[in-house]
């Protein structure tokens, strides 16, 4: 929480004095606050919601109240500057009239504007003391907000005559051109004074100030909810008012507005430091547009706004910690969804309407529904008290802007928004980019749908057999590449952004043709010589790569002759020769989208295979289940034929391990195999620099 030392609490006791005692009128009401702000009792009070219900006076003690007493309690109500809070004054007022029976039945009393008008004229906007700060100077005009926004109330205007209409216009009025002369109320507090005045005009005739479709949206967005406006907007009020008391017959004009000093204020330029304000259009992450604000600050209304929230802080032993000062530049929604994740060159800006913090959420939805609350970049929204906020990694801690105060880190449950219903959302970016097979000198863009998120970083990568063609900045939201050569490779995504979030996605993909270099085979092992009717698989070199998306050709030649393929899958082949031959080749190509590799041969690797009639070895029974006999016969007509003198005798499975080994010197020999497991094997029979495979089936 942040400190507050000595001197800066006697501030605070002295403005409080002021907030009670100001106007020159000490108010005198016969109920006070039973459990006052601030005390032991009302921090002992976990909800806020239900420390702002213990202010509600008794029904039994409320009725008995008279009006005028009751005005004076209304006006010290300890938390009206709740309505710098809100995103709108209106609003501001509604949740404290909500939380506070005395707003409520003031608003009842037919006689409530009898004795606000009164107290109203013994205000007098210019009696500054040269001794006040900016702070406390803040404090005092906030009390004619206060004043001015009771009066405006519809169900008070509604219960109050013509005559005192035109009374409290004419009040209102010369509050308006004595605001304007001090120059430190600004376009905060000319706001509800216009109010008064438009409101009941309006209600009178709701054409009276409109000239076209436009200017009735934002002269009733204005009389809906009291929204900060241009001081021209406001004078485009008061000084109509004087036409249409002259179109009206039937009411005199308003003293002040047919007074010389009137017209004079109204034809000189503005007196500095006025605030001002600028409609604009700013995006959501995903670019759909978001009307917004921008306002510049009223010194005077800054530096109370940072004293008010001192104290409320101090008041409800609040963990806060002011991260930025009080502004009226940005608001808890501009903060939330737009000013945390902006360049530091871009504008603040206020963001008031729900219907525009929504647009974030819906439509093109830039966020996206959470239930990971404890990720530190998550949007936290209020639905039913029009605030936002942004969560921290410290799951009980909130990051938010109260309205026109400062910007605070706190606990959740430590500021002036109730807790209910709370939901959450995440950037939801998304990357669009092929992740199929890129050809050489063919272009690709990737791309993220964040385009709007000025203070989003990211970084791109590209892995080999790709060249830069254009983005790929830190600011960039796209990548433009081009295929230069063959291989796989992949283009890698990272967004990161000032409130902590962060994604990487890996796209991974094939650039140019396939790889094929080799062929290895024929499997069971390497040989120079085999048999006909037997199996041999062979093996492209690489294997395939799925990114590839390659298929591959596999031939034997010479072609003319008997041969099969007993299997076929993409980069091997088993292959059965029928016809004996001393110059058999596999040749085999890969091919993809971007066309043939070269053919490669088995020719390349270890020269041609040949293949005879083997009659060296015989072998049965097959299936077997105990034992297998093994016999070697040669044949009369291959006369080269060698007697070795030792055999090498193997059983392997079709993956190449092991399971029996022995070397045996006669021409018939036996093998026990009952140890083996039901499948399929082969028996190795080698010797000198030959080798043959004889299939074997065990089954049990």
């Amino acid at each position: 929480m942040k400190r507050i030392n000595y001197f800066r609490l006697l501030i605070f006791v002295a403005l409080f004095i002021i907030e009670c005692n100001s106007l020159a009128q000490n108010y005198e009401v016969t109920w006070d606050y039973p459990i006052a702000p601030g005390s032991k009792e009302w921090k002992s009070i976990p909800d806020f919601v239900d420390r702002l219900s213990l202010l509600n006076i008794p029904d039994d003690q409320l009725e008995l109240i008279n009006t005028d007493q009751l005005v004076r309690i209304c006006l010290n109500y300890p938390y009206w500057g709740f309505i710098f809070t809100r995103n709108t004054f209106q609003s501001g007022y509604e949740f404290i009239k909500k939380n506070f029976n005395g707003f409520r039945e003031l608003e009842s009393r037919p006689n409530a504007a009898q004795y606000l008008l009164k107290e109203y004229k013994k205000m007098n906007p210019t009696e500054f003391s040269s001794e006040l700060t900016d702070g406390e100077k803040g404090w005092y005009m906030a009390r004619f907000t206060y004043i001015e926004l009771l009066l405006a109330q519809y169900s008070i205007l509604n219960n109050i005559d013509d005559e005192t209409k035109n009374q409290l216009i004419d009040e209102s009025a010369k509050k308006f051109v004595e605001k304007e002369s001090s120059s430190s109320y600004g376009i905060i507090g000319l706001s509800t004074t216009a109010y008064i005045i438009g409101r009941i005009i309006y209600s009178r005739d709701s054409n009276f100030f409109v000239l076209n479709n436009d200017e009735r949206a934002e002269i009733e967005e204005f009389l809906n909810s009291c929204t900060i406006e241009n001081k021209d907007f406001y004078d485009h009020i008061v000084y109509l008012t004087k036409d249409y008391f002259q179109d009206e017959k039937a009411f005199p004009i308003p003293s002040v507005l047919s007074s010389d000093l009137y017209k004079a204020y109204l034809e000189q330029p503005p007196m500095p430091p006025y605030g001002s304000k600028k409609d604009t259009i700013i995006r959501t992450p995903k670019g759909e547009n978001v009307n917004a604000t921008v306002y510049s600050d009223d010194p005077e209304w800054v530096e109370y706004f940072e004293y008010y929230a001192d104290s409320m802080i101090t008041a409800n032993g609040w963990d806060a910690t002011r991260l930025a000062p009080a502004t009226h530049t940005y608001n808890c929604h501009g903060y939330a969804w737009y000013v945390s994740e902006k360049d530091e060159n871009d504008n603040n800006v206020w963001i008031a309407s729900i219907l525009e913090v929504e647009k974030y959420f819906t439509g093109l939805k830039s966020y996206d529904s959470s239930q990971d609350t404890s990720e530190y970049y998550v949007k936290v929204y209020y639905p039913y008290d029009n605030h936002s906020a942004v969560s921290t990694p410290n799951p009980d801690n909130f990051i938010s802007k109260w309205g026109m105060l400062p910007l605070y880190l706190h606990k959740r449950t430590d500021c002036p928004y109730p807790q209910h219903y709370l939901q959450y959302y995440k950037l939801n970016p998304t990357f669009t980019g092929s992740t199929s097979v890129l050809c050489n000198n063919v272009q690709r863009t990737f791309s993220t749908d964040i385009t709007n998120m000025t203070g989003a970083e990211f970084t791109w990568e590209k892995g080999s057999h790709l060249a830069s063609i254009c983005g790929g900045g830190t600011k960039d939201y796209f990548f433009t590449v081009k295929g230069d050569g063959n291989g796989d490779t992949y283009v890698n995504f990272e967004i990161s952004t000032p409130t902590g979030f962060f994604l990487s996605i890996d796209n991974d993909f094939w650039a140019g043709k396939p790889i094929f270099n080799s062929i290895a085979g024929p499997f069971p092992p390497y040989i120079y010589k085999g048999c006909t009717g037997q199996q041999y698989t062979f093996y492209a070199i690489p294997a395939r790569d799925p990114l590839s998306q390659s298929s591959y050709q596999w031939m034997v030649e010479p072609g003319y002759l008997s041969w099969y393929f007993m299997y076929q899958y993409y980069d091997w082949v088993t292959i059965v020769f029928n016809d004996p031959c001393d110059y058999y080749q596999v040749i085999a190509r890969a091919s993809n989208t971007c066309g043939p590799t070269n053919w490669v041969s088995t020719l390349d690797e270890f020269g041609y295979i040949q293949i005879m009639n083997c009659y060296y070895f015989s072998m049965y029974p097959n299936p077997a289940s105990e034992y297998i006999t093994i016999i070697l016969t040669v044949p009369e007509n291959d006369k080269d034929f060698v007697r070795p003198s030792e055999f090498n005798v193997r059983i392997i499975d079709n993956v190449g391990i092991s399971y029996y080994s022995t070397t045996k010197t006669e021409d018939s020999f036996t093998i026990p195999v009952s140890h083996l497991k039901d499948g399929n094997y082969f028996v190795l029979i080698t010797y000198g620099n030959k080798i043959e495979s004889l299939p074997l089936i065990i089954k049990h």
